[in-house]
């Protein structure tokens, strides 16, 4: 299912905070967010609901059948049975692609287009071109609009403005957009048109409301046409890792690209991962089913988007089921919640599997 969103305001996501004062808005929002929404929603209409409760993984927060045959009954219940196996992708605006470690501007002019990797010059001016980051649509670098507002906290005592709060809050605002998520085994009616999702910091002040205005049921086959004896996997969103998976002692590139392997691509009998282009950070989120006042996580280690992975194809006709689970089910941790998803792109770092 593929549902569509259009965004009343400004929205925003938390991600690693540069400075202490200006805090800046992630630009795709992860599944984790929109699933913890949908469950707040959830366990709003639940009467058997307690805020102090776990499951029996231990999760608070967590929508799940707490008394079968009290809930038989409920409206909710198939919602109930199903959640955890519901699968969220990330939302971002309709069409745009993540620029791969492969795609290049000119230096001179960014408007001249995206270049592949296999160009040595502006196809416009003839220019040097240099790399991009960010995100594509249509040929052109895509960037976000944007809305910045100042805030700050009233101290209760005084009255007045509390000391060390006053910060800068930089948001999407783009309402022109229309967003789209995917979502996988989500019982019918979840999503209608009309419904309002709040999404992300500050939806107690007006940021952050989606409206669904339209669902299309089923999602595209994945279907594979390899030549060569290569093939090369980008991170369309980033992958998560626990920050301890790699260590910083300094190893050959044979060592470096084993680790890799023993990490993210074990069992692979048909594909042998040869070479790679990634960028790494450590990040430090929330997770609100750890319970009341314990939310923060762990640090973990993201491969961010657009990092590339090369395979070299032992046995053509055996290595099609490998690369077809990779891009179904992706790579590191939440893939359930839209982390580590991958495409194929070709020796220019053009997607070519849609």
């Amino acid at each position: 299912m593929r549902v569509y969103l259009e965004c009343e305001g400004p929205v925003f996501a938390g991600q690693k905070r540069l400075h202490d004062n200006v805090l800046t808005s992630r630009e795709d929002i992860p599944g984790s967010i929109i699933r913890a929404s949908l469950a707040r929603s959830i366990l709003k209409k639940c009467p058997l609901f307690r805020f102090d409760e776990a499951d029996p993984l231990g999760r608070y927060n967590w929508v799940y059948v707490r008394d079968e045959e009290k809930c038989a009954g409920c409206l909710q219940y198939e919602i109930c049975r199903s959640f955890s196996d519901w699968k969220i992708g990330f939302l971002r605006p309709e069409g745009i692609e993540v620029l791969s470690f492969h795609d290049r501007v000119c230096k001179n002019n960014k408007s001249h287009g995206i270049h592949t990797g296999n160009d040595t010059r502006c196809r416009i001016c003839g220019g040097r071109l240099e790399g991009a980051s960010g995100w594509k649509k249509d040929g052109q670098i895509y960037e976000f609009k944007r809305i910045r507002t100042t805030r700050t906290a009233i101290d209760k005592y005084t009255g007045t403005a509390q000391e060390g709060t006053l910060h800068s809050v930089e948001a999407i605002y783009d309402p022109d957009i229309l967003w789209v998520f995917e979502a996988e085994n989500v019982p019918e009616g979840v999503f209608r048109p009309g419904d309002v999702l709040r999404l992300g910091k500050y939806t107690a002040v007006g940021y952050g409301h989606f409206v669904v205005k339209k669902t299309e049921e089923g999602l595209k086959e994945k279907s594979l046409n390899i030549s060569g004896s290569e093939i090369s996997l980008m991170l369309e969103t980033e992958a998560l890792l626990p920050q301890d998976a790699f260590d910083n002692e300094p190893v050959s590139n044979e060592e470096y690209i084993n680790k890799w392997n023993g990490i993210l691509f074990r069992g692979l009998k048909s594909l042998k991962f040869i070479s790679l282009q990634a960028e790494t950070d450590v990040y430090r989120g929330y997770d609100t089913t750890r319970g009341w006042g314990n939310s923060l996580k762990e640090p973990y280690l993201t491969i961010e988007k657009g990092s590339t992975f090369t395979f070299e194809i032992a046995d053509l006709s055996q290595a099609e089921g490998e690369i077809l689970n990779l891009l179904n089910n992706g790579i590191g941790h939440e893939t359930e919640n839209g982390y580590g998803r991958l495409k194929i792109i070709n020796e220019g770092g053009q997607i070519c599997n849609e």
